[in-house]
C-alpha cells in the first residue's frame, strides 16, 4: 500500500499536518466501522471494542488513528454533511435547464444518503449526542444547504413550474424531507436504486 503523504489544512487552513495514504485509508475504514456499530447499537452502547474486533485491530490501534468514541462520531457527522453538501455543489452543474438542475441534485442528495445509511443513521439518530460546537457547525451547514434547494425552487416558481403560493423554504423542507427518510426504511434487495427513487419523489411534487 503506497505511503504517499497529503497535506491536511487545520483548522486555520494551514496545511500543517502530514497523513499518508495509508494513515488516512485506514481512518476512513474505521469510521465506516463505527457507523455500523453505533447505527445497530447505539452511541452509548457501541463500543470502540466492537469497532476494533469488526476491523481485527487491537483497540489500542483504533485509538492512534481516532483519538476518542466522540471524535468517531463528529467523523461520522462531518462525513455526512460533506456528502450531501457536495450533492448540491454537483447536481446543478449538470445541466443548465431549471427542471433538471433541481431534479438532479435531488438524484445526487438520495444517492448521497444511501451510500451513507449507516453514517446517516448515526447522524439523525444520535444529534443529542453531538457537542455543542459540532451541532453548531451541522446546522449552519444545513442552513446554507436548504437557502440553495430554497433558490432552486425558486427559480421554477417564477417560471411557473412549480405552485407560487407556497414559500420556497417550506418547498425545499418537504423536498428534502423524502429522501432524507430513506435512510431508515430503505432496503437495497427491496426498493429501487437512488436515481429511480430521486424520479419518484419529483413526479409526486410536480417537479417537471
Amino acid at each position: 500500500m503506497t505511503s504517499k503523504s497529503t497535506e491536511i489544512p487545520n483548522s486555520q487552513g494551514s496545511a500543517v499536518i502530514s497523513e499518508s495514504t495509508s494513515f488516512i485509508e485506514t481512518k476512513r475504514r474505521i469510521v465506516a466501522s463505527a457507523a455500523r456499530v453505533f447505527s445497530r447499537r447505539g452511541f452509548t452502547a457501541g463500543t470502540t471494542k466492537e469497532i476494533a474486533a469488526d476491523l481485527h485491530m487491537s483497540q489500542p490501534a483504533v485509538y492512534h488513528y481516532i483519538g476518542s468514541k466522540n471524535l468517531l462520531l463528529e467523523e461520522i457527522a462531518l462525513k455526512v454533511v460533506n456528502d450531501l453538501s457536495r450533492s448540491l455543489e454537483e447536481g446543478p452543474e449538470d445541466s443548465d435547464n431549471p427542471n433538471l438542475r433541481l431534479r438532479n441534485t435531488i438524484r445526487r442528495f438520495s444517492d448521497a444518503v444511501l451510500r451513507n445509511q449507516n453514517e446517516c443513521t448515526v447522524f439523525w439518530r444520535e444529534r443529542h449526542s453531538f457537542a455543542p460546537e459540532l451541532e453548531a457547525k451541522v446546522i449552519a451547514r444545513e442552513r446554507e444547504f436548504m437557502t440553495k434547494v430554497a433558490a432552486l425552487i425558486a427559480d421554477l416558481q417564477t417560471k411557473e413550474r412549480l405552485p407560487k403560493h407556497l414559500a420556497s423554504g417550506i418547498l425545499a423542507e418537504a423536498i428534502i424531507g423524502m429522501p432524507v427518510w430513506s435512510y431508515h426504511w430503505y432496503r437495497q434487495n427491496r426498493h429501487p436504486d437512488a436515481r429511480a427513487l430521486a424520479d419518484l419523489y419529483c413526479d409526486l411534487i410536480g417537479i417537471p
